[in-house]
C-alpha cells in the first residue's frame, strides 16, 4: 500500500520548485529549431493542465522569469498593440533572465540547443509571435515549447537541472557541493 501511494506522489507538485500552469500554447520545433507550428492547448476556453511546469522563487523581485514554461510576453515579446512603453521597458529584463536561463540549461540539456538558438534570433522569434497574434493570443498566455516530439519540461534531465539551479540560487548547497548525501537529504515518508 506504501508503494502506490509513493508512487501516486512521484507525479504531483508537491515538490518546491515546481508548480502546474494553465498552459494555452504549445510552440513545436524540429530537431533542428525549424519552428513547425503552434499547437492551441486544451478546451479552447482553457488551457490544459501542464503539471511539473518549474517555478521560479523570488518573483516579486521581479527581473526572474520561470525556466521553459513562460508567458507569451516573457518568452516572445508579445504585448497588446496599445502596451505602456514602461511595461514593455520593464519586461525586457525577464525576458534577458529568461533567454539566458534556457542558454545555461542547454549546456547540460542538448534538447534545449534549438530553443536557445530561436530566442536570440529576432527574425525568428518574430514569425513565432506572429503566428500567436494569428491563434490570437494574449500577452499572459502561458506556453511551452515541443522540440523534436519532445516535451523539455518533462524530462528528468531538465527538471535536475532545475533542482540544482534552484539550490545553487537558493544558496543552499549543491550536490556536487556536498560533502555526504546527508547533508542535502532526509527520510522520505516511505521509509
Amino acid at each position: 500500500m506504501l508503494q502506490a501511494l509513493m508512487e501516486y506522489g512521484s507525479g504531483l507538485d508537491s515538490e518546491p520548485g515546481f508548480k502546474t500552469r494553465e498552459v494555452r500554447w504549445c510552440i513545436e520545433l524540429d530537431a533542428d529549431g525549424r519552428f513547425l507550428n503552434v499547437v492551441p492547448m486544451g478546451d479552447g476556453k482553457r488551457g490544459e493542465m501542464m503539471p511539473r511546469c518549474p517555478d521560479m522563487h523570488g518573483m516579486v523581485s521581479g527581473g526572474k522569469a520561470h525556466l521553459v514554461v513562460e508567458t507569451a510576453q516573457t518568452a516572445l515579446k508579445l504585448f497588446k498593440a496599445n502596451e505602456d512603453p514602461k511595461k514593455i521597458a520593464s519586461s525586457e529584463r525577464r525576458r534577458s533572465f529568461f533567454v539566458g536561463m534556457v542558454h545555461r540549461a542547454s549546456e547540460s540539456i542538448p534538447l534545449l540547443d534549438p530553443l536557445a538558438n530561436i530566442l536570440v534570433d529576432e527574425a525568428r522569434v518574430a514569425e513565432i509571435r506572429h503566428a500567436l497574434e494569428q491563434h490570437k493570443a494574449k500577452p499572459t498566455d502561458w506556453l511551452c515549447w515541443r522540440i523534436g516530439g519532445v516535451d523539455p519540461c518533462a524530462l528528468e534531465d531538465t527538471q535536475n537541472w532545475w533542482r540544482e539551479w534552484r539550490k545553487y540560487d537558493l544558496g543552499k548547497p549543491t550536490k556536487s557541493q556536498s560533502k555526504s548525501k546527508a547533508d542535502d537529504s532526509m527520510v522520505c515518508f516511505l521509509t
